[in-house]
């Protein structure tokens, strides 16, 4: 689902899957390992971007596995059509272990070469204190 009007972007989805397959030499399954949530938010105006989003991935057949949440933002600014300036935040939580906890922090630039390509340089720190 998504709603665009006036500079702000909203979007969720739900998703769940029944029988993945892990690999291709593997027999599919019936359980329901595969369920997702996902709300986001974007807001734009005169040149300035600001996003905010929250997922959710759960594995209801084995629940006390395999189940993370993670926030994430994030705030730009596009100097010209051609460059845009881009930061982001990103914390997952897994929620089978208190000690799974991640933290990345993005930085970046796009430059736009119109009819040709889009370039983008990110670099970034990760805080990875999963056990």
């Amino acid at each position: 689902m998504q709603y665009e009007n006036y500079g702000l972007n909203l979007a969720a989805a739900y998703y769940n899957e029944h029988g993945t397959k892990p690999s291709p030499i593997s027999v599919a399954t019936v359980l329901n390992n595969n369920r997702f949530y996902y709300t986001g938010a974007l807001y734009s105006i005169n040149g300035f971007t600001v996003s905010t989003s929250f997922s959710s991935g759960r594995n209801p057949a084995h629940a006390s596995t395999t189940n993370f949440d993670m926030i994430s933002g994030g705030f730009g600014y596009r100097f010209t059509p051609a460059f845009e300036v881009t930061s982001d935040v990103y914390y997952i939580k897994g929620e089978n272990k208190s000690a799974t906890n991640r933290s990345n922090m993005w930085s970046g630039r796009t430059i736009v070469y119109p009819g040709l390509c889009r370039c983008m340089r990110k670099w970034g720190y990760v805080d990875n204190r999963a056990r």
